[in-house]
């Protein structure tokens, strides 16, 4: 066999494999086929006859009660290579088949006309083919007749392979159909008592219908037998899937069974079949979060607003208050300042605060800026603390400041910066002195008093004061030592001596003594300027400042 030859047996099996037809059992269309060929022809042999790599296979056999044979014992593989009908008159005339078992053997064959089987494509897979036991021949009409059966056969052959590929279609689809999640249904519009297309009724459902949709049964309900309240929403919106070819997405409550649905739905080709396929999920779970969600949306919003309210009022309330309020986070950039702290900073500092600046970088170069830094790396180390720190004004006018740091903390927990609430207490230092001052020249106004008094008692009538000499009488030598003491005491006091508190010592004239400036590091000063007693101040909150960072 040439190469060629072999190509094309190849695609040939393969076309005859492509209808599987070979050892299917016998079906009546093609049955039929070859009584009426037999009967046409006058033959008494008939057969549809398939070739396979080896051997015949016979779907249709008159006359005979065989299956198939070897393909190399029958007339077929001449067939095969005919490009119209074979007709052998004599077998046993022609050195083809003289030799073959059905020519030579038993059966005595003489005469054979065969019909090629052939595909859309020219390839041939199988004959109708008739045989007798004595030599004859055909005429035009039975030839003709044979070669139009010949068609009927592969026209049995075609339309049976479309029905299997149909009926396998039809089982993946109505497997797809009957396991897929989603509710699948087909409706068929009607005209009925409410006017054309009025109603519908289903023709099919899948099981997950009533899974989803809640009402069983459906296939052969009409719509406004099963919700006729209803029904008319629903056959507008299909009625304008079926009239305009245009598909719709939505969602909507079956009232039936309140149960809220998310459907999709298309026209079914052509529009003359009236029908609309629909597909849909049972959504109430998620409408009911939703809804749930919305509830609980509107209530943390009303809160929110309470809250904001709750803020806006109490950032009134610290950016009236005459305390400086500031807010830095942990670089030390200012988050907040209140409007005293805003002018309060400028007049002593000589700048202003700008919100998103570095304290630190802003008093670049100036005087205090060590100081500064000081006191707010230790309030972003601590929790909190207090003290009294010193500053002067460009005037040349000392200010005392009582500061009271804390920790600004998130809602977690986790530090985010510190603020502060300082007090100019200036005038109340000076104040406090000034009462020291009046307190102590009484006192010592009365010690001289005293003084005086003894001195009058003690003095000889001659005027002079006797100290007591070693031969003088010893209560007199104790009376002079009393009133030598006495003339001591309130001349030392007088002169400042280490009896005055050291934090309210004059220094310069005016203004409290330097050395009771920064007390960041003395607790005793702490104790007795900024928290009479020894109590610390309660934590303040954090408040919100006019002044907010943007």
């Amino acid at each position: 066999m040439t190469e060629e030859r072999q190509d094309r047996e190849r695609l040939r099996l393969q076309a005859l494999e492509a209808y599987e037809i070979l050892d299917t059992p016998r079906e009546p269309a093609f049955d039929e086929v070859v009584r009426l060929a037999a009967d046409i022809c006058e033959a008494p042999i008939a057969l549809v006859s398939f070739v396979g790599n080896d051997r015949l296979f016979f779907k249709a056999a008159h006359g005979v009660d065989l299956l198939g044979m070897d393909r190399d014992m029958s007339f077929c593989e001449s067939a095969l290579l005919q490009d119209e009908l074979m007709l052998v008159p004599d077998a046993s005339q022609d050195p083809r088949f003289a030799q073959t078992p059905l020519v030579a053997g038993d059966s005595h064959i003489r005469f054979y006309a065969g019909a090629q089987l052939r595909t859309a494509e020219g390839l041939p897979i199988g004959t109708l083919c008739v045989l007798d036991a004595k030599p004859r021949g055909l005429d035009d009409l039975q030839r003709r007749t044979l070669e139009v059966l010949g068609h009927q056969v592969m026209h049995q052959l075609n339309l049976r392979r479309e029905l299997k590929l149909r009926d396998e279609s039809d089982l993946r689809y109505r497997t797809l159909f009957d396991t897929m999640g989603e509710g699948f249904c087909i409706i068929e519009f009607l005209d009925g008592p409410h006017g054309p297309m009025s109603d519908y009724v289903h023709v099919e459902a899948n099981a997950a219908y009533a899974l989803h949709a809640g009402i069983p049964d459906v296939v052969g309900q009409r719509l406004r037998e099963m919700v006729s309240d209803e029904a008319d929403d629903w056959i507008a919106r299909y009625g304008d899937v079926l009239r305009t070819g245009n598909p719709i997405r939505f969602e909507r409550e079956l009232e039936a069974t309140g149960r809220y649905l998310s459907l999709s739905a298309f026209r079914i080709e052509p529009p003359s079949r009236r029908q609309v396929a629909v597909l849909f999920q049972d959504v109430t779970g998620r409408r009911r979060a939703e809804r749930d969600l919305l509830a609980l949306n509107r209530t943390l919003e009303a809160r929110v607003a309470e809250a904001l309210a709750e803020r806006a009022v109490l950032a009134d309330i610290v950016n009236g208050s005459e305390a400086f309020v500031q807010v830095v986070d942990m670089e030390g950039r200012w988050v907040a300042v209140n409007n005293a702290a805003m002018v309060e900073f400028e007049r002593i500092f000589g700048v202003q605060p700008q919100i998103g600046a570095r304290q630190v970088d802003l008093l670049e170069g100036h005087a205090h800026q060590d100081k500064v830094r000081g006191v707010w790396e230790r309030a972003l180390a601590e929790d909190g603390y207090s003290n009294i720190v010193e500053y002067e004004a460009p005037d040349g006018a000392l200010h005392f400041y009582e500061q009271r740091f804390s920790s600004l903390r998130d809602a977690e927990g986790r530090k985010i910066g510190a603020f502060s609430f300082v007090y100019d207490v200036s005038e109340r230092l000076r104040e406090q002195e000034r009462r020291f001052q009046q307190s102590a020249r009484r006192h010592i106004g009365g010690v001289r008093d005293d003084r005086d008094a003894a001195v009058a008692g003690a003095r000889p009538r001659g005027g002079e004061i006797s100290c007591g000499g070693p031969g003088g009488d010893p209560a007199r030598r104790g009376v002079d030592a009393s009133a030598a003491r006495i003339f001591a005491a309130p001349d030392a006091f007088a002169q400042g001596s280490g009896d005055q508190p050291a934090a309210l010592r004059p220094g310069r004239a005016g203004a409290p003594h330097r050395g009771a400036g920064d007390r960041s590091g003395d607790g005793g000063g702490r104790r007795a300027l900024a928290h009479p007693g020894g109590r610390q101040p309660a934590r303040e909150r954090d408040p919100e400042p006019l002044h907010q960072r943007t």
